[in-house]
Parts: structure tokens; sequence; C-alpha cells
């Protein structure tokens, strides 16, 4: 709308978008609302099978410690295209094992999909030596739900693709994630 509070509120939208980037360390155009994590993680896993990126046989790599809604929505996307889901173990610490994801890792792996902490064991998992492991061209998405109150978390840091969130974690309204 062309009037005072239609101005307002686009204005207001995008210092929100500014404020989120700045917090998760991305640029503000990367920033997209959605209704929860669960619903961010869906959207994404959809894109990724429209656009072709698995196929068949292609693999896909969770943790044993992934929260349902970093599960499913891949479960259900491997089961539409004939890709499989295969987890990786955590270590004595609960972090995730980063030599069974170097022994689970081959060119069958198209997509990686990690929590960055875990609301069940408090472990913090090493996420800023995943890319070394997976290479350039692997999708690396993170669902930093638990991570996000702590502190400013890096995407830039973590070097993955996407990075989820819901608001409700930080105190906010249920319904509002990233």
């Amino acid at each position: 709308g062309n009037y005072d509070l239609a101005e307002a509120s686009m204005i207001a939208y995008q210092n929100s978008k500014k404020s989120v980037a700045r917090w998760i360390g991305c640029e503000p155009v990367e920033v997209i609302y959605t209704y929860s994590a669960t619903y961010a993680i869906n959207i994404l896993a959809l894109a990724i099978e429209q656009n072709w990126v698995l196929q068949q046989w292609d693999t896909i790599l969770l943790s044993v410690s992934e929260h349902h809604a970093n599960i499913v929505p891949w479960q259900m996307i491997a089961q539409r295209v004939g890709a499989q889901v295969q987890f990786v173990n955590l270590d004595t610490d609960y972090c995730i094992d980063l030599g069974d994801l170097k022994s689970k890792f081959n060119s069958s792996v198209k997509v990686v999909s990690l929590q960055y902490g875990s609301n069940v064991t408090g472990a913090i998992h090493p996420l800023e030596k995943v890319r070394d492991i997976i290479g350039p061209d692997v999708l690396f998405c993170v669902d930093a739900s638990q991570m996000v109150l702590r502190g400013p978390v890096s995407m830039k840091d973590i070097h993955c693709d996407a990075l989820v969130f819901s608001w409700h974690k930080m105190m906010a309204d249920t319904g509002i994630g990233v």
C-alpha cells in the first residue's frame, strides 16, 4: 500500500530481517520467515525434491540424535524419490561422531542435515568441522533451534547452506520460524 501504516510496516519487517541476519550471520535477503523450524525443514525438503537435488540411490545423512522435525521430512522425500536416509552415531560426549560421519560419507551423499545442539543431552555438535568432511557440493542443513537462544549463531562459521529455528525457543510466540 501507498500509505503511512503500510510503509511503517514494511520498514519494521525489513528491519526485523536485518536483526535476524545479524543474529545468524547471513544477509537479510536470505532470511525467510515460516511458521516454525519444522515447517522450514519441510519447505526445504520439498524444494530439494522439486529441483532434483535428490534422486534414486542418493543418500541423506542425519544424526541419531535429531529431533523428529529433522527426520520425518527427509524420510518422506527419500521414500518419494528412492533415496535412503542413514544415521551418523554420537561419540562418548554425545556429540556427532566425526569419524562415523567420515566413514558414512561417499559420493551418494547429497544432503547432510544436523542439529547444532541437543535439548536432550545438552551436547553442542562440532558443526564447524562438517563442511571439511563433506566438501562444498553437498547441501548442508542445520537445525539451530536449540542454539539460537544461547547467542548469535554464524552460518558463515558453520559453512551451512540452510539454517532453521523456531522463535518460541527464544521465548517468542509460537507460529514463527526462520
